[in-house]
């Protein structure tokens, strides 16, 4: 249960109380800022391989191979269209298709290329915010059949540099490394190399200069030319940290990551990525056909207060602008305009980091009906997992107030931020001794917008919201993900899933043991939704999930938990009306199946409610699940499935003044003398609650679902 103050606990435990609320509408898209980018220039020439970085001045400096020919530009003012186009050459030759890199500070920028050989690598250095350039100096070169094709820069302190790039050789696959080498009093250094694997290519390097030194590339880790076999593959973007002693210790490598990768049986790459940290981090990197004319700069983002180590980015989603095989190039600086900018060669954009802003309408909530309940699902109108369990309902419909025609132009003004998508925090509580006290519901995103007009002629704006639930039930897989046998556990599983969506999976220490140490096989199919994945990951163990705010947290529900909060009774909270009952489970016996042993021996466990079956008669769920490798894992399921029936088969509701630190799955004492019922323990299946002003008298109730405890 949520803390309230104690005013706020005494004003909701009396027979009347009068209600207020806090609406607030925020332009993010998931718990992340939306960025609304517009298109600053573009000018429809072929793209290059292009850097971009924002000098200390906040000018913006860019640098490209104009067909093998090194040019920059400096624009000061971003809104200037000429700015844009107009670039300086006379820097020499370069390769035609190799990456370019480009790092600041202060004065100083610093411009690393390839050489038009592809064997050299120059760096050159302004001290005037990127204005003029001085002679290319020799970071690196290789000889023979050794080539270099990606470079990403950094500044280790002062003048000071670190350059990170790759190395292959032609006549052997696979042969491509990392390597670093660091520029210290104006001397550079030997390079080392990261001492991984071999990747067959590497194209494109990026590396945001935080804690460590964070860094995403494109990869290409197998050696099908196009990756039409069964289990190969293609191309993949990867993230590393090279460490100076925030996440990873100084001077040493992380292992690569997986971020994003095609699926097999297809020629898709990834590659040409680029990376920021603006109000989370965030990357873009171009997907193309191999072997079509045909490519697309892709977005992801990551959630709020991970480590780049533990990121789990959301699924990619198509960038407004096509852009070009090279990619989009990011640039933001912290304390600057407030904007982050994406530019490739012949185009650029800018979006301000914080989107569109907040605003608050929480006066003029007249009337709204919000619903939490667990995310069971239904396959054709029939729960197939937990029994009762559904939710096609979750989210919250708000009508708010229009007379004034304040509201009539959503999307502009003042209430620009008023989106489909949009966030929603929604704060209900009451007039207390302190003032107007709230707690909030979890967070809601607006799915639809209607403006309605009564038969009394009042005018109200209606915002139909959605969960977190619903925003994963939106949303679908865009390539295979799989996991096999001992990669990973549960817990890790449904982590990345619910990252997909944008949201963050936190342990409040109620989960079970099994869900952190069962690292069964699992597969998700392209097009699946995010719902469905992970409730079937969780159905391998005895946890649900439920969101606080917009941040998913794991339970078991534990028999012996104490309880949460009192109902009826001596200076308890009131109860309007109620039902009790003892409703019937879906089943009373699991079997659970997971193949054979070596030996045939069948792999089995199981679990029976006998008083149930006594009653009711025998029903049986079976279940096949190959993810365990002993009776007892087996039995650990059968166990746990049955409690998830027993626990949250519905045995009644209780109709009150509205609790608002109620949360699902809280566990609750209820005396009722009217029902014959004294200090009996529930579980909370399920939360609606109205508040209607429209007509009297006002109507503001919270209806609780009980389960058992």
């Amino acid at each position: 249960m949520r803390n309230l103050t104690s005013t706020l606990l005494a004003a909701q435990k009396k027979a009347r109380g009068t209600p207020c609320f806090k609406l607030y509408i925020s332009d993010r898209l998931g718990m992340q800022y939306r960025h609304h980018w517009e298109q600053l220039y573009s000018d429809g020439v072929d793209d290059y391989p292009h850097a971009m970085v924002i000098a200390g001045d906040e000018s913006i400096v860019r640098v490209l191979s104009d067909n093998g020919t090194a040019k920059y530009q400096r624009v000061t003012d971003p809104t200037v269209g000429a700015q844009w186009e107009s670039w300086t050459g006379g820097m020499g030759t370069c390769s035609t298709g190799y990456q370019m890199a480009l790092c600041a500070s202060g004065v100083y920028v610093w411009w690393f290329y390839i050489d038009s050989t592809a064997q050299i690598l120059y760096c050159r250095e302004s001290s005037d915010y990127g204005a003029s350039w001085g002679s290319a100096v020799t970071v690196h070169s290789c000889s023979g059949t050794n080539y270099l094709e990606s470079v990403a820069g950094a500044v280790s302190g002062g003048t000071d540099l670190i350059v990170f790039y790759s190395k292959f050789d032609s006549s052997t696959a696979p042969s491509a490394h990392l390597y670093r080498r660091k520029r210290t009093s104006g001397a550079w250094g030997s390079a080392t190399s990261w001492g991984k694997a071999a990747h067959y290519q590497i194209r494109g390097l990026t590396c945001w200069n935080g804690d460590d030194y964070q860094m995403l590339y494109g990869g290409r880790v197998s050696g099908v030319a196009y990756g039409f076999e069964a289990g190969t593959m293609l191309w993949g973007i990867w993230s590393i940290v090279y460490g100076k002693g925030g996440d990873v210790a100084a001077d040493t490598w992380s292992d690569p990551a997986e971020v994003d990768r095609g699926d097999a049986g297809t020629s898709w790459a990834s590659a040409w990525p680029s990376l920021v940290y603006a109000d989370v981090y965030r990357a873009v990197f171009t997907g193309y056909l191999i072997g079509e004319e045909y490519s697309r700069v892709v977005q992801m983002r990551g959630y709020y207060g991970a480590t780049f180590q533990d990121h789990k980015w959301t699924d990619p989603a198509p960038f407004q602008a096509e852009g070009g095989p090279y990619g989009m190039n990011l640039g933001y600086r912290s304390g600057g305009d407030g904007h982050v900018y994406a530019a490739c060669s012949n185009a650029a954009y800018r979006a301000a980091v914080t989107g569109l802003g907040t605003c608050e309408l929480g006066a003029r909530a007249k009337k709204y009906r919000a619903v939490d309940r667990w995310a069971g699902y239904k396959a054709a109108g029939v729960a197939v997992d937990y029994g009762q369990l559904v939710s096609p309902d979750s989210g919250a419909e708000i009508w708010l107030e229009n007379d004034d025609g304040e509201l009539s132009s959503l999307g502009s003004g003042d209430y620009e931020m008023v989106l489909r998508g949009s966030r929603v925090e929604f704060g209900r509580g009451y007039h207390t001794s302190n003032g107007e006290e709230v707690a909030y519901w979890p967070d809601l995103w607006i799915e639809d917008i209607e403006h309605v007009v009564d038969f009394l002629g009042r005018r109200y704006v209606v915002l139909h919201c959605i969960s977190a639930w619903g925003v994963m039930s939106a949303m679908s897989a865009g390539r295979q993900y799989h996991w096999l046998e001992g990669d990973a556990s549960v817990w890790d599983i449904v982590e990345r899933l619910v990252g997909l969506a944008g949201f963050r999976l936190i342990s409040q220490g109620e989960q079970s043991d099994l869900i952190s140490s069962l690292e069964p096989p699992y597969i998700v199919h392209p097009g699946q939704d995010l719902r469905g994945t992970v409730l079937g990951a969780l159905s391998k163990v005895p946890d649900f999930i439920f969101f606080d705010g917009g941040t998913a947290y794991v339970k078991e529900l534990a028999s012996d938990e104490s309880s949460d909060y009192t109902y009826g009774g001596s200076g308890q909270h009131v109860i309007i009306s109620a039902r009790y009952g003892t409703r019937t489970a879906a089943y009373n016996h699991i079997e659970v199946f997971a193949g054979v042993t070596e030996g045939g021996i069948p792999i089995f466990g199981d679990e029976v409610d006998y008083e149930e079956v006594s009653l009711v008669g025998h029903r049986l769920q079976k279940v096949y699940d190959y993810a365990y490798s002993d009776d007892g894992d087996c039995d650990d399921r059968a166990v746990g499935q049955l409690r998830k029936h027993n626990a949250t088969r519905k045995r009644g509701e209780i109709v009150t003044l509205p609790n608002v630190g109620l949360e699902l799955f809280d566990v609750v004492t209820i005396t009722d003398s009217r029902a014959g019922i004294s200090s009996e323990k529930y579980r909370v299946r399920g939360i609606e609650e109205v508040f209607d002003s429209t007509k009297p008298p006002v109507v503001y109730r919270q209806t609780v679902e009980l389960g058992g405890p």
